[in-house]
């Protein structure tokens, strides 16, 4: 039966979910200060500036510029890590369903004990379905909101566009070819400064966004056709 198939397949997935996330501390990359506390804290919150200042233990605007370099490079490593591990965790419960359910076709009433506790059972499937799509939805718009978030040093640094102008520009070179796409820079457009540079970097802003929301819909696609 179809049906049953479904359920017992979520079920599996979800039971691989739990086991995977519990082992994500030891998988991630390695802590570079060797603050295993503090780090667990970072791989749980690696966008909280919070995090990262209680981790080097400085305020942000007291790091220096190579280890603000690092901790850019650390969240996208572990931003990268987290995508693999939950990627993964669809194909481990694809095969691990394959592999243990055991699709029975033949179902009578006399094996369900009379069709009242069919149809008892029937409806309860019925919510543990919807219950396992809810869990679906919830995981793929927390993978979204994480592949297509802003990297945090181009926030900060867009608290003052006309001091670090250059040096946002030099990030979203960085971040379009991450993504597969060519960066056209701002002088090369406008080589008399004749456009607003506030305007110009919120439209590339949302360019960069509109790529990783591609991205991310490859993504959603492979592991939506994996099960």
């Amino acid at each position: 039966m179809r049906e049953l198939y479904n359920i017992r397949f979520y079920l599996l997935l979800l039971i691989t979910l739990n086991v995977f996330q519990a082992k994500a501390q030891e998988t991630l990359l390695e802590d570079p200060l060797n603050k295993p506390n503090l780090w667990k804290k970072v791989v749980e919150r690696y966008d909280d500036k919070k995090v990262w200042e209680e981790y080097y233990n400085k305020k942000w605007n007291d790091l220096s510029g190579l280890e603000e370099e690092q901790i850019i490079k650390l969240q996208n490593q572990i931003a990268i890590e987290q995508i693999a591990q939950e990627e993964a965790i669809f194909d481990m419960g694809l095969e691990e369903a394959e592999e243990q359910v055991v699709v029975e076709e033949n179902f009578d009433d006399e094996f369900w004990g009379g069709n009242s506790q069919q149809q008892s059972y029937v409806q309860e499937q019925k919510e543990e379905e919807e219950r396992l799509r809810v869990e679906q939805v919830t995981y793929l718009q927390q993978l979204e909101q994480m592949m297509t978030a802003e990297p945090l040093e181009i926030t900060e640094m867009k608290g003052n566009i006309n001091a670090n102008f250059d040096i946002i520009e030099d990030m979203f070179f960085e971040e379009y070819v991450a993504h597969g796409a060519e960066y056209t820079f701002y002088n090369t457009v406008y080589p008399r400064g004749n456009y607003s540079m506030e305007q110009w970097i919120e439209e590339k802003s949302k360019e960069l966004r509109y790529l990783k929301k591609k991205e991310f819909e490859k993504l959603k696609g492979q592991l939506m056709a994996s099960y």
